[in-house]
């Protein structure tokens, strides 16, 4: 049976305003997602040599600071492909609204 490997990342916490840091940073962690999701893997086993590719990546919860449209705009810029799985600041009566609509 194939095993099935994943990689969670949770809390980017979006702001609306550009942060040079805040791009270098997640520039940096989106080439080493891509990096272990194509080529490397993930050490599953310190003491043998197993790595696995992940298959699926998870981000969840607080993806926006708080949970603002133009946080999840700018959260858009690194995610193109969102599917949301909601955090305490997603739970924001602005996005609830928008979420019923």
């Amino acid at each position: 049976m194939r095993r099935v490997c994943w990689l969670h990342v949770s809390d980017f916490h979006f702001k609306a305003e550009d942060d040079p840091d805040r791009r270098q940073v997640l520039a940096a962690l989106l080439r080493d997602v891509k990096r272990l999701c194509q080529e490397d893997g993930i050490r599953i086993s310190p003491k043998k040599s197993i790595t696995m590719r992940p298959d699926f990546v998870f981000i969840t919860g607080d993806v926006a600071f708080s949970a603002k449209e133009d946080e999840y705009r700018a959260a858009g810029e690194y995610m193109p492909t969102l599917w949301a799985s909601c955090g305490w600041h997603e739970l924001h009566e602005a996005a609830a609204r928008s979420l019923s609509e």
